[in-house]
This record gives C-alpha cells, structure tokens and sequence, in this order.
C-alpha cells in the first residue's frame, strides 16, 4: 500500500503586478541609498523572475535645508519608541468577612466624607454631585473588603471608582486614609494570628542564625587555643609514653 506524502498547503500563484510590488516593497526597507531614487520599473514584456528594481533619477529633489530621507538625515527623524504597556493591576485579597460592626462604620464614614467633600469642592450642588462622587455601589464594595482598601490602585480594578483616580488619586488618598483609621479601631483577629505567626517564625530563625554564628565564634577560639598550646616549646626533650620515666 502506497503512503501518500503530505502535501503542503497551496499558495495562489502571483501576478506580474503583485510580484513587482513586494520586490518594490523589499528593496524599499532594506536600502540603505537615499529613498527618492527607489522607483518601480514596470517591464510588461519581462517575466517576474527577470524583474528588478533599478537606482534612477528622483521624481524632484527636496528643498535645500528641508531633510532628504531617514537614510540620508537620520539624525532629522524621530525613532519611533515602543512602550510597553503596564500588566493589569494584581487584585488584592479579599481578607477575612468583616463584622456587621465594621461594616456599618466603614458606611457611616463613608457617606460623613462625602458629604464634607461635596459642600467643601462643591457647594450649592450637594443633591446630584455627591450621589455621582461616591456612589452607593461603591460604598457597598468597600464596606465589603475594607481591609482589601491600602493604596489607590483598587479604584483602577477590583472597585472600579473614577473619582478615586482622578486628580492623581486625591479622592481615592483620602478615602484610604478614612479606612485606614477605620481598622485601626476594629483590628481583624485572623490576621493578628496571621501576623503574630510570621513573627514568631522569624524570630525562631534569626535564633538559629544566631546560635550557628555563636557556635563558629567559639570553634575558631578552640582552634586558636590548640594551636597556641601545641606550639609550645620547652628546653627539655619531651617524650610520649605510660609512666613517670618515660
């Protein structure tokens, strides 16, 4: 039985035109010549493998002072920069559920703050605007993670708040801030556990180092000593052996 070879996939043969404007193309990016003499030789009666481009006159110089090209005044064109576009924020950890107690509090703040920013940056304009600068929505998602509120990046994210990134985070500075006081009056228990453990783990270690470097400080003192008595020398013939006359 005859195994049929695979057959790659079939490519649309080119016309005359469409070969003459890749090689066109080609010779256009790789020159290194001044740019205006590259031009197209349309040769009907030439097969595609015969047609070439060819260096000719330019179409018209460019005006005395003006830059001729980028192959000619490099210096003239600006090199067009890549950016790298940032990754997505990382969305912080929601924590532990925050008590009815905490959750009210973080409410009541909240809705304090914005009424004091409204008739503070928006007088007379209480009714509409302070619904718009805080809206309930968001009030409801950061009573429900406050612990997860620590920088303004969250506002960009997780709790999408454009009035928390406008003016280089000034709202959103200070709504952080109003949680943070906020914690600090109802301390979360699983992370105090959580924090207390990280501590104890790290004092067990620098106990360990330090107990490695105490025992290193006290070998190299015992091998001085040794030394120091093995070294010792005496006028009389020292002999090695069992009893008082050897």
């Amino acid at each position: 039985m005859a195994i049929q070879a695979r057959r790659g996939k079939k490519y649309s043969a080119l016309s005359a035109f469409e070969a003459q404007d890749r090689l066109f193309l080609s010779c256009f990016i790789v020159t290194s010549h001044i740019l205006r003499m590259i031009r197209k030789v349309n040769i009907p009666t030439v097969t595609i493998t015969t047609q070439r481009l060819i260096v000719i006159e330019p179409f018209f110089m460019p005006i005395p002072g003006a830059p001729c090209c980028n192959n000619c005044d490099p210096d003239l064109f600006e090199v067009d920069v890549v950016t790298v576009v940032p990754p997505a924020r990382e969305r912080p950890g929601r924590g532990s559920k925050p008590t009815a107690e905490l959750t009210a509090a973080v409410t009541d703040r909240l809705n304090l703050w914005c009424s004091v920013t409204v008739s503070c940056d928006f007088p007379r304009q209480s009714i509409i605007t302070g619904k718009l600068i805080l809206p309930n929505k968001v009030i409801e998602k950061i009573s429900d993670r406050p612990q997860a509120v620590t920088t303004p990046d969250i506002f960009f994210s997780s709790i999408e708040w454009k009035w928390g990134t406008h003016d280089n985070c000034r709202y959103g500075n200070e709504v952080v801030a109003v949680i943070g006081d906020i914690l600090r009056d109802y301390p979360d228990a699983e992370q105090e556990k959580r924090d207390a453990a990280q501590q104890e783990k790290a004092f067990l270690e620098l106990t360990v180092k330090a107990n490695k470097q105490l025992r290193e400080k006290h070998k190299a003192i015992f091998q001085e000593c040794w030394h120091a008595v093995f070294n010792i020398t005496t006028e009389k013939m020292v002999t090695r052996g069992r009893g008082a006359t050897k």
